[in-house]
């Protein structure tokens, strides 16, 4: 019996070779999957990101004492994605809720909730922590896409460095420099459920100083009743900075965000409507090795 059972494989394995050997498409080559190491060479050419966000400074993603990842503005674009929560479900160990386009929870490690608050999110290093609410308002945050320079995702406490809110992890993001944004920039775009948004944005530079003034518009209607509006949001922001050398700039920054959002408290409260707005103003030094900054 056991002659009987190997004979009988051959068999049919046998024709099965020859036959894929027989229907090759003509001019076709074999292509090797394997993974050639870049050299000590390429290696030592190779940029390496630099960080902010996991210890208050700037160095090397390679020596960042935390688990760290970088969303850069160049994977942003082509992405087609309209929101940041959208951008950051991409990365390992961070989930996203969305219970209306005016109210989305975003967690890291599993730890989220109808109202996330174990996770701090920054803009430029200053927070966008709602404590009236208890959590951040995602789908209002007064930055606009096009503006996003990186995204830096710490994932673990950074409580040591940042205070209580940040138990499960970090969020920054950092914005362009005006420099990087010369120019004219105009976009919109219009969707399903009553889906609009526009963004302009004009920045340049006159000597010394560089300047960059931005507004954008976006509302989106509620998925079961698109003609009830779930999202209405304006946000407004300028900056005006100043190089005293190569090395030292100082900056100030100041914006507007308005608007009207849903937010759910829990199945058993239901939905909160806001309406309101929340205005800004910062003020910045910065040179090698020190940073100084004033909200």
């Amino acid at each position: 019996m056991k002659i009987l059972v190997r004979y009988r494989l051959v068999v049919f394995i046998l024709p099965f070779i020859t036959l894929t050997g027989i229907f090759r498409p003509a001019g076709a080559t074999e292509t090797s999957a394997e993974y050639t190491a870049p050299s000590r060479e390429e290696l030592a050419w190779m940029e390496i990101p630099e960080v902010i966000t996991p210890a208050r400074k700037p160095q090397p993603i390679t020596q960042a004492p935390a688990s760290v990842s970088v969303i850069t503005a160049e994977e942003i674009r082509p992405s087609g994605l309209t929101n940041i929560p959208d951008i950051l479900r991409r990365l390992a160990g961070v989930d996203v809720m969305e219970l209306s386009p005016g109210d989305i929870q975003v967690g890291i490690r599993g730890l989220n909730a109808t109202i996330s608050n174990k996770i701090l999110v920054m803009i430029n290093g200053r927070s966008v922590y709602m404590d009236f609410y208890g959590t951040t308002m995602w789908s209002t945050l007064p930055v606009l896409l096009e503006e996003i320079e990186r995204i830096e995702v710490v994932r673990g406490p950074g409580s040591a460095l940042y205070g209580a809110n940040a138990f499960c992890g970090v969020i920054n993001i950092i914005t362009k420099d005006p420099r990087e944004l010369a120019g004219t920039h105009l976009s919109g775009s219009a969707g399903t459920v009553n889906t609009f948004r526009g963004t302009a944005i004009q920045a340049g530079e006159i000597n010394d100083f560089a300047y960059k003034l931005a507004a954008g518009w976006k509302e989106q209607g509620f998925w079961e009743d698109r003609h009830q509006k779930s999202l209405e949001n304006f946000i407004a922001d300028g900056t005006l900075s100043y190089s005293l050398d190569r090395e030292k700039e100082i900056a100030l920054d100041a914006g507007i965000n308005t608007g009207k959002d849903d937010l759910v408290v829990e199945e058993s409260q239901g939905h909160i409507n806001l309406d309101g707005y929340v205005s800004y103003i910062n003020a910045s030094y910065r040179q090698p090795e020190l940073a100084l900054l004033s909200y």
